[in-house]
C-alpha cells in the first residue's frame, strides 16, 4: 500500500508544479537561483535544473568555456537524457534580440575528443539563437560544433557553427527539424580538411527521419551536407551549400548523399527541393555510391566540378525532376534507368548566363531576414525571359504561371526585392592614425574600391588630396597625403562614381553625400621628458626637465619611481615649477650611483602642459649624478707577530689596486731608518715589506708623502693625503720557551723532571696545567717546583721498574711557563717520560686448576716471564699425594701453565714444586731467575658435574605420573611439589607427590591425562632440596617443556554421508549437503569445505552450501572436499561434479542499442555489453530500468546476468519483452540473484514465453538485499532467431521444422535450383551424413539421427554448394 501511495504523491506533484523560466547571463553566477534579476553564470547549470516545460533563456555575450569532461569527451555544454513531452518541451533559447556566443577556443585538453553541445538521449528539446564557435580538436582526436545522438522530436532552430576543427553538425536521431541553421568556416587542420563537414549525419541503424529547412553551409573545408552511410531518411528543403572544400584533403560536395549497408527500402530515403549547390570544389549533388532510393525536384547546380553524379543506383529508380545544371566544370552523370523529366539538360533547353538576373554571389552569405529565412539575393533566379521560366512539371510544390519553374528559386513574375542601400553613419580621425579618415555605414560593404575621386577633404576648408581608400566591412578608411593635427577641422564628400561604387553585398550602392563633419580625435601636443640631474650640493634632490612649460598640477609621488643602484629610493615630496618637476628624496645618492627615474601617468593631477597635454608614462630614464667622491684616510698600523717583517697600514675606504713607489713611505725602528722592499694594496689595507724584522719591544713609526704618479687612491679617484710619522703598534712576541725531553731517575720514583731549552721564571703553573700517566692510568700530581730550565712535577706515588709514562702540558690562563722577558711555554701533547728504575725481584705469587681447563695448573709470578722454558722435570705434582705427571708447560706473560697427563677433579688435592734447573730456568724478561720451591698448594677450583634434563613422558599405564629423565644418577634429595609447574591443555595441574629414582625424578598429578592431551612441564630450582647429583651439582631450571603423552585414545572417529547432484549446469545455484554426516561417540560435529578453483559459494563451514556453477565451453569436472570433526578426530570426503555447458546450441542475440531510465558516474548502460566483469551499469533506486533493442525478432530462451563482482547480496528483478517498446510483456517478475556471488548466472524464461519473439527486452532493477543500489555487469540473450517470419519466407530452400529432433523436412521453392546432394556437417567442416537426390525433387523428408547441438545442412550440384542453413538439433 505504500508503493501505491508514494506513486500517486509524485503524480499529483508532476501535474501540479508550473513550468519555470531561468535566465543566464555572462555576469551571472552559478550560485544564484536563475532569475532574470539573479541569473545563471553557465548554460550547463541551467541544463542541469530544467526539466519538461522549463524555458531557459541566455542573454547576449560571450560565454568562454575550458569544457567539462563528460561521456563523450569535453563539451562546452552536456545534454543528456533530457526528456520534454510534446506538449511541454524543453526549450535553450536566446534572449530575445541578443546574440549569445559560445566559445570553445579553452577546450585544449589533449587525448580527448571537444565538442560545443553535445545533446544525448534526450527528446522534445528547442534550441533557438545560440552561436557556436572555435571548437578546436586535440591532436588524432576529432571535434564537432553541435554533436547528437538519439536525439528525437527535438528543433534546432536558427544555430550558427565556425570555426570548429571538424564537421559543425554531428546529427544522430529520428524525427529532427534543423530550422534556418547555419555552418560556416568549419576546418580540420589535422587531417587537411577532410572530416570537417558543414552538416554530417552519421550511421544509424534505425530508419530515423530528420528535416533540413532553410539551411546553410559554405566555407567549410569538406562537404557541405554530408549523409555518407546514414539509412535514415532525409529532406532538404531550401537548402544552400556554396564554397566548400577549400582544404587539401576535402572532398568539397554540395550535397552528399552516400551509401548504406542495409538492403534498400523500396520508399524514398533521400528528398531535396528547392536547394542550391554552387561554387565547391566537388560535385554538386553526389549519390557517392548510395544504394538508396532518391527524388531531387527543382534544385540547381552551378560552377560545381560536376552539377549531379548518379551512376550506382543498381536496380532503382532515382527521380529527378525540374533541375538545373549549369557551368559545372565536368558533364553529369546518370544510370539509364533513372527518372529524368523537365531537367535543364532536356527538352531542347539551352542555359547561358541571360537565364539569370546574376551570377554573383554577393550577399549568399549575408544576414538572415528579420524572421529567420534565407536572405534575399538576385543569384540564379530566373530572367523574366528565361525558358526555364513554367518549363517543370507539377511535383506537389507551390508555383506561379502555367507550370513550375526550373531550379530552385520559382519567378514569380516578378523580381526580388532590391538590395538594401548602405547609410553613411559618421567618420572620424585617430590619434594613432592622424593621415586615416575612417567612414562607418550602417551595412557591410563588398570589397569593391573606389577611385579617390570620388571623396572630397577639406582641412580647415583648404582641399587636402587623398592618396589611397580601403573598405573593410562597415569601414572605409581615406588615406590623405599628410597627416591633420589638433584641432584641425575636417569635412569629407562623396560623389558615386560610374564604376566601383561603394556598394554592399547584395549590390546595395551608396547615395552621394555632400560634405559632412569628420569627429577630430587627435590628442593635444604632449610635454616631452629631456633629461634628469642630482648636484652635488643638493644630493637629495632630483630634478627632471621637460620640454615644455608645465601646469601648477603635482602629481603624487606614487606617480614616480627612483632607483638608485636598482633599488627604490622612497620620494618625501614632489614639485612642479617652469618646466621643471622636482624630488625630495628620502636619503641622500653618494658619487657614482646609477640612478633611474620612471614616471606612470596617474589617473588624477598627472603632469601636463598649459594647454592640457598630458605626460606619457616612461620608464628607467637614466639621471645624471653629479656628486663627487670621498677621500680615503689613513685610520691605524701595526707589526704582527706572524709577519715581523711587515708593516701593515689600514684606510677608512677601500683602495685601488694602485701602487705607490715605497719612497713614498718612511719608516723608523727605534728612531733608525729601516728601508722598505715593497709596498702591495688590498681592499682598505696596505702593506709595506721591511728590508729586515721588528722585534720584540721595538718602538716604530711610518709616514706617507703622497708622490706625483700612483698615489693611495679609492676606486673612484679620491686620493690619501701626506701624513707625518704615526706610531706603529708592536705585537712582535718575547721568545718562548721550548720543552726538550723528561724522566724519572731510580733515586725519585715518584719525580718527573722536565727540562726546557731556555731558563724559567719562578711562575709556577697550577698542577692541572699538566697531566701524567703511567701504563695508561692517569696519575695525579702533588706539586710542581721550578728551578732554571726544569720543571719538577711531584707525583702522588711512586712509578716502578718498566712502568710507560708520559707527560702533557696544557698552557694555562693564568701562571703559565715563561722565562723571564715573558716568552710563554707553547702546549704540548703526551710525551714519552724515560723511566730509568732498576727492574725488581722475581716471587712466586700462586697457583690455581680452573673449571675451564681440569687438566692445567697455572703458576703466577710477580713479573713478566721471559720465554725460556725449563724441561717439564723442573716441576713435581702431585693429586691427592699421588704424582700426575707434566706432559708439557708453556709460559705466557707472568704465568707458567702446566699440562698434566690427565684430569685433576673436583675435591682433589694438588701440590706443586720447582727445582731450578741449571740449563733455561725460569727467569723475568730483566733476567731474574726465578728460585726453586717445595711443594706448593695448588686451589682447586673445578665444579662438580651438573645433571641436565633429557625428556618427559606419560606413559599409557599410568596417566597420572610425569616421568622426567637427566643425563646423570640424581642424590635422593626431593624437592618441594612447588618448584613443578604442569599444565594439561593450557590449564594449570597440581603435582601432589615428587620422588627420585637413579636419574628420574616422578611428579605424581592430581588428575590423569587423557588421550590428545597437551601437557607441559616446568622446573623452578627451590632455595632447598633441589634437584642434584651425590657430587652436588645443581640443575638448572627448566622452562616450559612439551611432555610427550602416549595415553591411548578410546574415540571413533566421524562418518561423512554428503547429498549432492553429481553435475550440474553452468550458471545455475547448486547444493552439497553433508547434513546426514554423525558421530558413533555422539560428540558434536564441525564442517570446513574446501572449494576448487574460485567457484563462488554460499559458505565455507556447516553442513550445508550452495554453489553457482561457473560458465564453461565443454564438460569440466570439479573437486569438493568436505573435512568433518568431532573435536578429536577428523574425516574427509572428496565430491566430485561435472559442469556442464548450458544450451551450448543457443544463439547469443545481438544488441543494436541500450537504453536506461539512468546511470551512476561512469557506470554507463552499455557496460553490460563490453565482456568485461570489472565494469557495469550501476544506479540508486527502485524501478531503474534497462531496454535492450535486439537486431532481430528473436526467440528467447533464456538470460544470462553477472550482478556487481565480489557480491554477497541478493538482487531483485524483473524481466519483461516487448515488440514496440510500448506494450510490454511480463516474463520474469520478482526474481532474485544468488546471495553470495555476482557472477553469471542463468535465468530460463517459463514454457509458457520461450515460444515467443520479441525485440526488446527489459530489465527492471528493484535494488538488493542491503540497499537500494541496481548493479548489473553482464547481460547475454540467448535462443534462436530461425522463426523470422520475414526471412524464412524469402528463402528459397526451406527446412523445417527447425529446431528438429528426429526427422527434417526439405523444401525447394526455386524451380531453377536442382541440387543433387544434401549433407549435414558440424560446426568444425566434418561430414556428418550425406545423401544424393534425385533429378527434379522438390520436396523430402531425411530422418536424423544427431546428438543434441547446432549443424549446418549444405545442398549444392557437383562440387558447387548452392544453398547453406543452420540446423539445431534438440533431441
Amino acid at each position: 500500500m505504500k508503493k501505491v501511495y508514494l506513486v500517486l504523491f509524485i503524480f499529483f506533484i508532476s501535474f501540479s508544479l508550473p513550468a519555470a523560466t531561468y535566465y543566464v547571463s555572462t555576469n551571472g553566477s552559478n550560485s544564484n537561483n536563475g532569475t532574470i534579476n539573479q541569473p545563471f553564470a553557465s548554460w550547463q547549470k541551467a541544463v542541469d535544473v530544467a526539466v519538461a516545460g522549463d524555458i531557459i533563456y541566455i542573454r547576449g555575450g560571450v560565454y568562454n568555456t575550458s569544457g567539462t569532461q563528460r561521456t563523450t569527451g569535453y563539451c562546452g555544454l552536456f545534454i543528456q537524457n533530457k526528456n520534454g513531452t510534446s506538449s511541454n518541451r524543453i526549450s535553450i533559447l536566446a534572449y530575445p534580440g541578443e546574440v549569445p556566443i559560445l566559445d570553445c577556443s579553452g577546450m585544449t585538453q589533449q587525448g580527448y575528443d571537444h565538442i560545443g553541445i553535445s545533446i544525448e538521449s534526450s527528446s522534445y528539446l528547442i534550441l533557438k539563437g545560440l552561436r557556436i564557435r572555435n571548437v578546436r580538436s586535440a591532436s588524432g582526436k576529432t571535434a564537432t560544433g553541435i554533436s547528437t545522438y538519439n536525439m528525437n522530436n527535438s528543433t534546432l532552430e536558427l544555430l550558427a557553427v565556425s570555426g570548429t576543427q571538424g564537421p559543425g553538425f554531428g546529427i544522430n536521431g529520428n524525427n529532427n527539424l534543423l530550422l534556418n541553421c547555419d555552418s560556416y568556416d568549419n576546418y580540420d587542420s589535422h587531417y587537411g580538411g577532410e572530416h570537417a563537414d558543414g552538416f554530417i549525419f552519421g550511421r544509424c541503424e534505425g530508419r530515423h527521419t530528420n528535416t533540413l529547412r532553410g539551411c546553410r553551409a559554405w566555407n567549410n573545408s569538406d562537404d557541405g551536407f554530408d549523409s555518407y552511410g546514414n539509412e535514415g531518411t532525409i529532406i532538404w528543403e531550401n537548402c544552400w551549400s556554396f564554397r566548400n572544400g577549400y582544404g587539401t584533403s576535402g572532398d568539397g560536395a554540395g550535397f552528399k548523399l552516400g551509401a548504406t549497408r542495409l538492403a534498400p527500402l523500396s520508399t524514398t530515403q533521400k528528398i531535396l527541393v528547392n536547394c542550391l549547390s554552387a561554387n565547391n570544389k566537388g560535385i554538386g549533388f553526389d549519390q557517392s555510391e548510395g544504394n538508396i532510393l532518391i527524388h531531387l525536384f527543382n534544385n540547381t547546380s552551378y560552377n560545381n566540378s560536376r552539377g549531379f553524379e548518379f551512376s550506382n543506383g543498381g536496380n532503382l529508380a532515382l527521380v529527378f525532376k525540374n533541375n538545373i545544371s549549369y557551368s559545372n566544370r565536368n558533364p553529369d552523370t546518370f544510370q539509364s534507368n533513372m527518372i529524368r523529366q523537365n531537367n535543364s539538360w532536356q527538352n531542347g533547353i539551352t542555359v547561358n548566363s541571360s537565364d539569370f538576373l546574376s551570377l554573383d554571389d554577393s550577399g549568399i552569405s549575408g544576414e538572415r531576414n528579420s524572421d529567420g529565412s534565407l536572405p534575399n539575393i538576385r543569384f540564379l533566379h530566373l530572367a523574366s525571359n528565361s525558358d526555364m521560366i513554367d518549363a517543370g512539371v507539377d511535383v506537389g510544390l507551390p508555383y506561379n504561371g502555367r507550370a513550375p519553374d526550373l531550379g530552385c528559386f520559382e519567378s514569380g513574375g516578378s523580381t526580388p526585392a532590391p538590395a538594401p542601400v548602405p547609410v553613411y553613419v559618421s567618420s572620424s580621425v585617430q590619434n594613432s592614425t592622424p593621415s586615416v579618415i575612417e567612414i562607418i555605414f550602417n551595412l557591410s560593404l563588398a570589397n569593391t574600391v573606389p577611385s579617390p575621386s570620388a571623396f572630397t577633404v577639406n582641412v580647415n576648408s583648404s582641399s587636402r588630396s587623398i592618396n589611397s581608400v580601403s573598405v573593410s566591412g562597415t569601414k572605409v578608411s581615406l588615406t590623405l597625403s599628410s597627416p591633420v593635427v589638433y584641432g584641425d577641422v575636417i569635412n569629407v564628400g562623396y560623389t558615386k562614381p560610374s564604376s566601383n561604387p561603394l556598394q554592399t553585398t547584395s549590390g546595395g550602392q551608396v547615395a552621394s553625400f555632400s560634405s559632412r563633419s569628420v569627429t577630430n580625435n587627435l590628442s593635444a601636443p604632449r610635454p616631452v621628458f629631456v633629461s634628469a640631474y642630482i648636484n652635488n650640493e643638493s644630493p637629495a634632490w632630483l630634478v627632471t626637465t621637460y620640454s615644455t612649460e608645465l601646469a601648477a598640477v603635482t602629481p603624487a609621488a606614487s606617480a614616480f619611481t627612483v632607483h638608485v643602484n636598482s633599488v627604490v629610493r622612497t620620494i618625501s615630496s614632489v614639485l612642479v615649477t617652469a618646466n621643471k618637476v622636482c624630488f625630495a628624496l628620502s636619503s641622500s645618492v653618494s658619487y657614482g650611483d646609477v640612478i633611474t627615474v620612471s614616471y606612470t601617468k596617474p589617473s588624477s593631477n598627472p603632469v601636463q602642459n598649459t594647454s592640457g597635454g598630458q605626460l606619457d608614462s616612461f620608464s628607467a630614464q637614466k639621471v645624471t649624478n653629479n656628486v663627487v667622491a670621498a677621500l680615503p684616510s689613513y685610520v691605524s698600523s701595526s707589526v704582527e707577530n706572524n709577519a715581523p717583517s711587515s708593516i701593515e697600514l689600514t684606510f677608512n675606504l677601500p683602495l685601488a689596486n694602485v701602487v705607490p713607489p715605497a719612497s713614498a713611505f718612511n719608516v723608523q725602528v727605534n728612531s733608525s731608518a729601516r728601508g722598505v722592499n715593497s709596498v702591495t694594496v688590498s681592499g682598505s689595507k696596505v702593506t709595506l715589506a721591511l728590508a729586515s724584522a721588528v722585534r720584540h719591544g721595538d718602538n716604530v713609526t711610518v709616514s706617507y708623502t703622497k708622490p706625483s704618479s700612483n698615489p693611495l687612491q679609492t676606486s673612484s679617484g679620491g686620493q690619501a693625503a701626506s701624513f707625518p710619522a704615526q706610531t706603529v703598534t708592536n705585537r712582535v712576541s718575547a721568545p718562548a720557551p721550548v720543552y726538550t725531553e723528561s724522566s724519572v731517575e731510580n733515586s725519585a720514583p715518584a719525580r718527573i723532571v722536565m727540562k726546557f731549552n731556555l731558563t724559567l721564571a719562578n711562575i709556577v703553573p697550577a698542577t692541572s696545567a699538566f697531566t701524567v700517566t703511567v701504563n695508561s692510568a692517569v696519575r695525579s700530581i702533588s706539586s710542581i717546583s721550578i728551578s732554571g730550565a726544569s720543571v719538577n712535577l711531584n707525583l702522588s706515588s711512586q712509578v716502578a721498574y718498566g712502568d710507560v709514562i708520559t707527560v702533557a702540558y696544557t698552557k694555562p690562563s693564568s701562571n703559565p711557563l715563561q722565562t723571564t722577558s715573558g716568552g710563554q711555554a707553547a702546549s704540548f701533547p703526551a710525551q714519552r717520560v724515560t723511566n730509568r728504575l732498576s727492574a725488581p725481584a722475581l716471587v712466586f705469587t700462586g697457583a690455581s686448576v680452573e673449571n675451564s681447563a681440569p687438566a692445567r695448573i697455572v703458576m703466577r709470578y710477580n713479573v713478566t716471564l721471559a720465554n725460556v722454558v725449563p724441561a717439564v722435570s723442573a716441576f713435581k705434582v702431585t693429586v691427592n699425594s699421588v704424582n700426575r705427571t707434566v706432559s708439557s708447560l708453556s709460559i705466557s706473560g707472568t704465568t707458567v701453565n702446566l699440562n698434566l697427563s690427565s684430569q685433576v677433579a673436583h675435591g682433589d688435592i694438588i701440590t706443586v714444586a720447582y727445582a731450578k734447573p741449571s740449563s733455561n730456568p725460569l727467569q723475568a724478561t730483566t733476567g731474574m731467575q726465578a728460585e726453586s720451591l717445595s711443594a706448593q698448594s695448588v686451589k682447586n677450583n673445578l665444579q662438580a658435574p651438573i645433571p641436565v634434563y633429557s625428556s618427559s613422558v606419560i606413559e599409557n599405564a599410568s596417566p597420572s605420573r610425569i616421568g622426567i629423565t637427566y643425563s646423570l644418577a640424581l642424590a635422593n634429595i626431593i624437592p618441594p611439589p612447588s618448584a613443578f609447574r604442569v599444565t594439561v591443555n593450557s590449564a594449570a595441574v597440581d603435582v601432589t607427590n615428587v620422588s627420585i629414582s637413579d636419574s628420574k625424578v616422578f611428579l605424581t598429578l592430581k588428575s590423569p591425562v587423557k588421550y590428545g592431551d597437551v601437557v607441559t612441564m616446568s622446573y623452578t630450582r627451590p632455595s632447598a632440596n633441589p634437584i642434584q647429583t651425590t657430587a652436588g651439582g645443581v640443575a638448572a631450571s627448566i622452562n616450559a617443556q612439551t611432555v610427550t603423552n602416549r595415553v591411548e585414545d578410546s574415540n571413533s572417529p566421524p562418518v561423512v554421508i554428503v547429498n549432492y547432484d553429481p553435475s550440474s549446469y553452468s550458471g545455475f545455484v547448486n547444493e552439497l549437503d553433508a547434513s546426514g554426516s554423525y558421530d558413533p561417540n555422539k560428540d558434536n560435529l564441525t564442517f570446513t569445505w574446501k572449494i576448487p578453483g574460485n567457484i563462488p559459494v554460499s559458505a565455507t563451514k556447516g553442513s550445508k552450501i550452495q554453489y553457482l556453477s561457473p560458465v564453461v565451453t565443454e564438460n569440466q569436472k570439479v573437486v569438493f572436499t568436505v573435512t568433518v570433526s568431532d573435536g578429536k578426530t577428523s574425516k574427509s570426503k572428496s565430491i566430485p561434479v561435472e559442469i556442464l555447458p548450458y544450451k551450448p546450441e543457443l544463439e547469443v542475440a545481438e544488441v543494436l542499442n541500450v537504453e536506461a531510465s539512468s546511470y551512476q558516474g561512469s557506470n554507463y548502460p552499455y557496460n553490460i555489453l563490453d565482456g568485461n566483469l570489472a565494469t557495469m551499469w550501476a544506479v540508486n533506486g527502485d524501478n531503474q530500468w534497462l531496454i535492450l533493442e535486439l537486431k532481430d525478432m528473436f526467440n528467447v530462451q533464456h538470460v544470462k546476468l553477472a550482478f556487481h563482482t565480489g557480491q554477497k547480496k541478493e538482487s531483485y528483478f524483473d524481466i519483461l519483452g516487448s515488440n514496440d517498446k510500448e506494450n510490454w510483456e511480463p516474463i520474469l517478475i520478482k526474481s532474485n540473484s544468488c546471495a553470495f556471488s555476482g557472477d553469471m548466472q542463468v535465468f530460463d524464461f517459463p514454457p509458457s514465453k520461450t515460444g515467443k519473439e520479441f525485440k526488446y527486452i527489459k530489465l527492471v532493477g528493484h535494488c538488493n538485499s542491503e540497499d537500494t543500489w541496481n548493479y548489473i555487469s553482464e547481460c547475454r540473450i540467448l535462443g534462436y532467431r530461425y522463426r523470422n517470419p520475414s526471412s524464412y519466407e524469402n528463402q528459397i530452400v526451406k527446412i523445417f521444422p527447425n529446431p528438429a529432433s528426429d526427422y527434417v523436412n526439405v523444401r525447394i521453392e526455386e524451380t531453377n535450383v536442382s541440387p543433387d546432394f544434401i549433407r549435414i556437417i558440424s560446426l568444425s567442416g566434418k561430414i556428418l551424413h550425406e545423401e544424393k537426390l534425385d533429378p527434379g525433387i522438390s520436396e523430402f523428408t531425411m530422418p536424423i539421427n544427431l546428438r543434441k547441438g547446432i549443424y549446418v545442412l549444405q545442398m549444392g550440384e557437383g562440387k558447387v554448394t548452392l544453398f547453406s542453413q543452420k540446423l539445431v538439433v534438440n533431441q
